[in-house]
């Protein structure tokens, strides 16, 4: 709460009869009386929550803060070119030893970014101690945290308030935490900016878009979404509903949001409603959403009982060739350099398993965003015809040039662990994100040790991409000599003799470390004796970038 006196009753902005008042004088009144309440901004909104949520002393808080964002650096590497500046976050509102390190997930990327163009931060959550109609505002000219104060900015309060429905509700903000613990973060990542900071109470998506719209401006705002997820469920239950409710609003589906699924359903639809209209408005300087974290208390806090799920979305601008979501696409990947590798041949299946990090292979020629359009790429030609809109189409004139040279890829389907499908090729034929789209498919359907997947399936898959590189034959002279150019963990191999063939992933060594022993299984794949030897026999080398 402000910390001066009340305000006079003569400030109260609508009752709940004006809310139902349509027409222009309406609209001329709400003007008119927000104008008078900014001009009599007045007091410091004081801390509600500092020492319960987070540190009260600015310099415990500050320490936690930077240890929150480098765990989350730790977490998520960096991309090797520039990224853009979010235009959105959705972030958790728990307490620091909770929900921080999700949060952390967020304002990271706002790290990473040129964030010196933000002038003006827009924070809406929802009500949790008050309930009432509508959207609340306040009185406050400037909010306090232990780091220092805020500016609440004056003309986007006014904004706010010239939309219906919006009011001066002071009481909203007292003991209210959802606003509250996203400002130390932003204040330890940005350097002068201003607040505009609003309550959502029982009132309509698109009534929290509305304002939205109001307040979008250009660069210079930045837009934070503050919710937690499920409440108070096991922390299995709770994974499996938060997953749901992530892809529902990485689908678009805002009308299937409600608020046991997350507190702040509200001005997350209204945030995603209003991506909808900027985009459809601008198609020229498109939004995507995309995921950044998503866990529970049980992961921050050990407890498996009655957790909470803590979700981290950024809306950022999309580049040429960028991955966007669209309805009814699976959610962007957090992008990292996989561990495993799969074992398979061309129509046959793999065994996924882990690599040894000191033989791994070098990281990914692939940028983040790139590995990103591959597995949304072949989720898509999953989810397709499981849709009834038949096989996948894809144009590689249209996908970034990395992705329209021609390469070998596998694609392996696992659930809950086990192997669900791996079919790929050897040979080079289609450029890259096409020949990931037919892989994809063909594990998903085609792999006849396995019936085909089903639609009830997708939520409990995962997907991994091994790039094949070009392969090189090798000379030797005999068995022996064959063996000792052999590279563990590092090697894929393909063999070919009497007509037969056969191919071991990398991370097939795994399972069988010695190359006298990994030769002799990939023989028997082909169908010949483990000590079958000729002159005509043909072994190829390869290496594998696994996207997961």
């Amino acid at each position: 709460m402000p910390t001066s006196p009340a305000p006079h009753k003569s400030l109260a902005l609508a009752t709940a009869d004006d809310s139902t008042h349509k027409g222009p004088t309406r609209i001329i009144q709400q003007s008119r009386e927000a104008r008078t309440v900014m001009a009599q901004l007045h007091g410091v909104h004081a801390p509600q929550v500092a020492g319960l949520f987070y540190p009260d002393d600015p310099q415990d808080l500050g320490q936690m803060i930077d240890e929150l964002l480098a765990g989350a650096a730790k977490r998520i590497p960096a991309s090797p070119t520039p990224s853009p500046t979010p235009k959105a976050l959705i972030v958790p509102h728990a307490g620091y030893i909770y929900s921080g390190p999700i949060a952390a997930s967020g304002y990271l990327r706002l790290q990473r970014t040129d964030s010196s163009q933000i002038r003006r931060v827009v924070v809406l959550g929802p009500a949790h101690r008050h309930g009432f109609q509508g959207i609340a505002a306040c009185h406050a000219a400037a909010f306090e945290t232990p780091l220092g104060s805020i500016p609440v900015d004056p003309q986007g309060m006014s904004d706010a308030l010239a939309v219906p429905g919006v009011k001066v509700i002071d009481t909203a903000y007292a003991r209210e935490h959802s606003l509250e613990v996203h400002l130390p973060f932003l204040q330890r990542i940005l350097s002068d900016f201003s607040v505009v900071p609003l309550i959502v109470g029982m009132t309509t998506p698109e009534h929290v878009r509305q304002v939205l719209a109001r307040l979008w401006g250009r660069p210079e705002t930045l837009i934070v979404i503050s919710s937690d997820l499920s409440h108070f469920h096991s922390a299995a239950v709770a994974e499996k509903l938060d997953l749901e409710t992530a892809r529902r609003i990485e689908s678009g589906r805002i009308s299937e949001l409600k608020s046991q699924q997350a507190c702040g359903f509200l001005p997350i639809a209204g945030l995603l409603a209003e991506v909808e209209r900027q985009n459809s408005r601008h198609p020229e300087a498109r939004l995507g959403l995309e995921r950044l974290d998503l866990r529970n208390s049980s992961h921050t806090s050990g407890s498996t009982d009655r957790v909470v799920g803590y979700g981290c979305w950024q809306v950022r601008p999309l580049a040429h060739g960028d991955a966007v979501l669209d309805p009814g696409d699976r959610p962007l990947a957090t992008p990292v350099h996989s561990d495993t590798a799969n074992d398979g041949a061309p129509t046959v299946g793999c065994n996924p398993q882990s690599q040894s990090a000191a033989t791994r292979p070098p990281r990914s020629e692939y940028t983040p965003e790139l590995r990103n359009l591959l597995l949304r790429t072949a989720w898509m030609a999953i989810r397709h015809p499981l849709s009834g809109l038949g096989e996948l189409t894809v144009d590689p004139g249209t996908a970034p040039a990395a992705l329209q040279a021609v390469r070998a890829t596998f694609v392996t389907l696992k659930n809950k662990g086990q192997l669900r499908g791996c079919i790929g090729t050897v040979v080079a034929q289609d450029p890259l994100i096409v020949s990931v789209a037919k892989s994809a498919a063909n594990a998903a359907f085609r792999d006849r040790r396995f019936n085909p997947v089903t639609l009830a399936e997708l939520p409990e898959l995962d997907l991994s991409i091994s790039i094949l590189s070009p392969s090189r034959p090798l000379t030797f002279a005999n068995e022996a000599d064959l063996i000792r150019q052999l590279k563990p963990h590092v090697d894929g191999l393909i063999l070919r003799d009497a007509g037969r063939q056969s191919v071991f992933l990398p991370a097939v060594w795994e399972q069988l470390p010695a190359p006298e022993e990994f030769l002799q299984r990939l023989k028997q794949k082909a169908g010949l004796p483990a000590s079958h030897w000729s002159h005509t026999l043909q072994i190829e080398r390869f290496t594998v970038d696994t996207i997961s």
